[in-house]
């Protein structure tokens, strides 16, 4: 199927003009957002720990758990993942928002999010990783802040670079849900993460530090690495490799297929964790 359109009357973005040399960039200046929705970013410093893995599985338990309205974003605009963890027909993604960002509204998302288990809708990363240079910070702004209104939780998955969307959504985060292993360079990049979220005065009970399927020959255990961090560790997710990766390669969140599964617990805990009692009261009546 073709890409949705808008009315006639809308038109594309056209390219910013070359400035002068000696002139200075515009500052974009957002107003602030009014939509009660709330972020949850997941950031890892180091690939391979898991983190989509976390996001998608966090996502779904959340919809499960609360009845809440649950969307899943994938920031990482080259390489995303999360369409194939869910099985999900790529077709459309968040840049093809961006030809008419300045005329958004709730209708045309909903067009361009793909349907995921239990409720849970989804903006999915650009189908081609050069498209990932259309999204700009502002236009992640604006979208956000139109989920913020058609949704209670945006999980959000990133790529591991402290870019300026990353930045802005580290802001803009209600909790950050920091994702690390026991290897020795994840340890070492999340150690920067946090002096860097320090350094922007990130308030420390906003971010989750999770440590995920340790390893039981690793030399760090979780003592180890909580002090080498000087952070303290929120959850740990056990190993549990075999039905992790056949989750994956299904298609199929272990959270929902193996909800007695010690890692699915572990899921429920995180969203225990960020969700407040009320909501969740509320959600069930």
């Amino acid at each position: 199927a073709g890409l949705p359109r808008r009315a006639p009357a809308l038109r594309a973005v056209s390219p910013p003009p070359i400035l002068a040399a000696a002139s200075l960039p515009p500052v974009y200046i957002p107003p602030p957002m009014t939509g009660q929705g709330k972020i949850v970013f997941l950031y890892s410093g180091k690939g391979g720990v898991g983190k989509s893995r976390i996001a998608v599985n966090l996502a779904v338990s959340m919809a499960k758990e609360t009845r809440a309205r649950v969307a899943l974003v994938d920031l990482d605009l080259q390489f995303g993942d999360i369409a194939m963890l869910l099985n999900l027909d790529a077709a459309h993604g968040i840049s093809d928002l961006i030809e008419n960002i300045d005329h958004l509204d709730h209708d045309f998302i909903r067009q361009i999010m793909v349907d995921g288990p239990l409720g849970l809708k989804l903006l999915l990363a650009p189908v081609k990783p050069e498209l990932a240079e259309l999204v700009m910070v502002d236009h992640v702004w604006r979208i956000l802040s139109e989920l913020r209104d058609m949704f209670d939780y945006i999980v959000v998955d990133s790529n591991g670079n402290l870019d300026d969307i990353n930045l802005e959504l580290i802001d803009l985060a209600h909790r950050i849900v920091v994702v690390t292993s026991g290897s020795l360079p994840s340890i070492k990049n999340t150690k920067l993460a946090l002096k860097t979220f320090d350094s922007l005065a990130i308030p420390p009970e906003r971010i989750l530090l999770v440590l995920n399927q340790p390893e039981a020959y690793s030399e760090f255990n979780t003592e180890n690495v909580e002090a080498n961090l000087r952070f303290p560790i929120s959850l740990v997710i056990p190993n549990d490799t075999k039905l992790a990766v056949r989750s994956a390669n299904r298609g199929e969140p272990f959270a929902t297929k193996q909800p007695d599964a010690r890692i699915s617990q572990k899921i429920r805990e995180l969203v225990g964790t960020i969700i407040p009692e009320p909501l969740k009261s509320r959600a069930r009546q």
